[in-house]
């Protein structure tokens, strides 16, 4: 989207759009987000797989991710999170691959409990996403979503994230 050029005819980006509240970062190191800001970056989010961010991730929203159904994480949760809005977070990830061993490894059921309780009660305070799934065949990937979300009928699901390794 543009707005209004100057008298030479150029356009210059607007801000905020709802195009660019599309675009994240996944980081291992908060620091280096700072490549990605500024200018005419569309980046707004970053995220680190967990609750809490590393440091300073230079303007970009903060989005906390609840990786999965371990009970020393959801202790945490609902602070993190809750104090995450407080500053500005509009987003909240749920699990990180649930459906892959290797990773959050989660029954569908599980999943759908953890999400009910742990994410649910942020409905309207931010938007919710639902289970990051990985791009394997079934029971993997879409399979999982799919059964997530016909299991999960009473969740607040505002978006969906997925991994694609292609």
């Amino acid at each position: 989207s543009t707005s209004a050029g100057s008298s030479s005819g150029t356009s210059t980006p607007s801000t905020n759009t709802d195009s660019s509240k599309k675009r994240g970062l996944a980081y291992n190191t908060a620091s280096l987000t700072q490549y990605f800001t500024g200018g005419n970056s569309k980046v707004s989010w970053a995220y680190n797989w967990g609750q809490t961010s590393t440091g300073s991730v230079n303007g970009l929203e903060y989005v906390p991710m609840l990786w999965n159904n371990d009970p020393s994480r959801l202790k945490s949760w609902k602070a993190n999170a809750e104090a995450a809005i407080a500053a500005g977070s509009t987003h909240l990830f749920s699990f990180n691959e649930p459906d892959l061993n290797t990773q959050a490894n989660m029954a569908i059921s599980d999943a759908v409990s953890a999400y009910k309780d742990n994410m649910n009660q942020f409905a309207g305070k931010a938007k919710l996403g639902a289970p990051a799934v990985t791009n394997g065949g079934a029971p993997m990937g879409l399979t999982y979503l799919t059964d997530f979300i016909s299991s999960c009928t009473t969740c607040t699901i505002d978006f969906v994230n997925i991994h694609w390794y292609d």
